[in-house]
């Protein structure tokens, strides 16, 4: 996790237009569908997020994003953590206060065998009027993960996890 930290930092830290680099933080209220091959389960969860970003025109923005997921078998077990990695994040802004977004990554789902998958997903934000410096944002995100290498660590367990979730976010631009 900091070595992912250190490689965005040291990313847009390397760019010629460092100070063109947007970074945001966020929380979010996260209904989860989790399903695999055993059992299925709906939650509620709390997700975190970062994200860095430049812009590539006047309307768009290119960046990537972390996101944090607890998961677990009860709404109070958060022994294990869905991690997606937005390797590709891009947002188009529609007017002064909506924008859309869409992105594309990797995963990991970290558990006693930690499963490694794809992550994609969409949203929609608005910008608070009174608050500048705030975004509200809806998003709907789709990850599958696999874990059929490491066939010793699987006993009474699903090698494939499916996850669905869709959040109401609250995100800081710094």
């Amino acid at each position: 996790m900091k070595y992912l930290a250190l490689g965005v930092f040291c990313l847009s830290a390397a760019s010629p237009t460092f100070a063109a680099t947007k970074w945001s933080t966020g929380i979010g209220a996260t209904a989860l569908y989790h399903s695999n091959n055993l059992a299925t389960n709906t939650s509620g969860r709390v997700s975190l997020q970062g994200h860095v970003a430049m812009k590539t025109g006047i309307e768009t923005t290119l960046g990537m994003g972390i996101e944090l997921l607890p998961v677990g078998i009860s709404e109070n077990d958060f022994s294990e953590m869905l991690i997606t990695w937005r390797v590709a994040e891009f947002t188009h802004s529609l007017s002064n206060r909506f924008a859309i977004r869409g992105y594309a990554g990797a995963s990991r789902y970290e558990r006693e065998a930690t499963g490694l998958g794809y992550t994609v997903g969409f949203g929609v934000d608005y910008k608070l009027q009174r608050f500048s410096r705030w975004d509200i944002g809806a998003e709907v995100s789709f990850t599958s993960t696999d874990v059929s290498y490491d066939t010793e660590a699987m006993t009474g367990r699903s090698k494939f996890d499916d996850f669905s979730w869709a959040s109401i976010v609250l995100r800081y631009r710094f």
